[in-house]
C-alpha cells in the first residue's frame, strides 16, 4: 500500500514541480511519515490502516526526490559521484539495521509497540 501513495505521489511530483522551500517541505514530509506510521501502528481499522499506509509512502516519496535531487544539483560536479555512493550505502544500511531493529523491539515488546518506537 506504502508503493501506491509513493507512485501516486511521484506522478503528482512529476507535473508540480517543487520550487520553493524544500526544507520546510521535506521537514513536515518526514513528520507527516512519522505521525503516518505512529496511527497505522496503533489503528484497529482496516481503511484507517490502509489510508495511513498512503500516506506513508506518499510523504517517503517527497523526502526521496528532495534528498535526491539536492545530491544532485547541490553537489560540485568533481564529488558528485563519492557523495552519491556514500548517499547509497547509508540508505542501504540503514533500512538493514532498521529492519533488524524492528525485529528485536517486536520481540522484546510486541508488533504495535515496535511500529510506534
Amino acid at each position: 500500500v506504502p508503493s501506491i501513495g509513493a507512485v501516486v505521489m511521484s506522478l503528482f511530483l512529476a507535473r508540480h514541480t517543487i520550487k520553493k522551500q524544500a526544507g520546510m517541505l521535506m521537514f513536515a514530509a518526514v513528520a507527516t511519515f512519522g505521525l503516518a506510521t505512529i496511527i497505522f501502528g496503533l489503528s484497529e481499522s482496516f481503511l484507517l490502516s490502509f489510508t495511513a499506509l498512503l500516506v506513508l509512502g506518499a510523504s517517503d516519496m517527497i523526502s526521496v526526490v528532495i534528498r535526491s535531487s539536492l545530491i544532485q544539483l547541490e553537489t560540485p560536479d568533481e564529488m558528485r559521484g563519492r557523495v552519491s555512493a556514500v548517499n547509497f550505502i547509508f540508505i542501504g544500511a540503514s533500512n538493514q539495521l532498521g529492519e533488524f531493529e524492528s525485529g528485536v523491539t517486536a520481540a522484546w515488546w510486541g508488533v504495535v509497540p515496535a511500529v510506534v518506537i
